[in-house]
């Protein structure tokens, strides 16, 4: 058999619908460095926000969104929203 054994985790150990996988360490405060790799494939640079979710034993982190109402503008058509409503659902995920 020549080349890399490929099964359910593909051949870098992840499953095969995980684009991307690494392997980070937790220092000594709890703190663990984002790979640059990762970094630069979700845009997060220094001093941005991430959202923490604890799901399913694991720990989903992502860039928390901002928006402003100016981006906002026009999106709900003529029918009156309520700003907040928008910015709790935002929130929710």
């Amino acid at each position: 058999m020549t080349g890399a054994a490929k099964g359910l985790c593909g051949t870098n150990g992840a499953p095969p619908w995980v684009k991307l996988s690494v392997t980070a360490v937790v220092e000594k405060k709890g703190r663990v460095v984002i790979p640059s790799t990762v970094r630069k494939q979700l845009g997060i640079k220094a001093g941005m926000e991430l959202k923490i979710d604890v799901k399913s034993g694991g720990i989903v982190m992502r860039p928390k969104r901002k928006v402003s109402a100016k981006d906002l503008l026009g999106v709900a058509g003529k029918e009156r929203v309520d700003l907040h409503e928008i910015e709790e659902s935002l929130d929710s995920d």
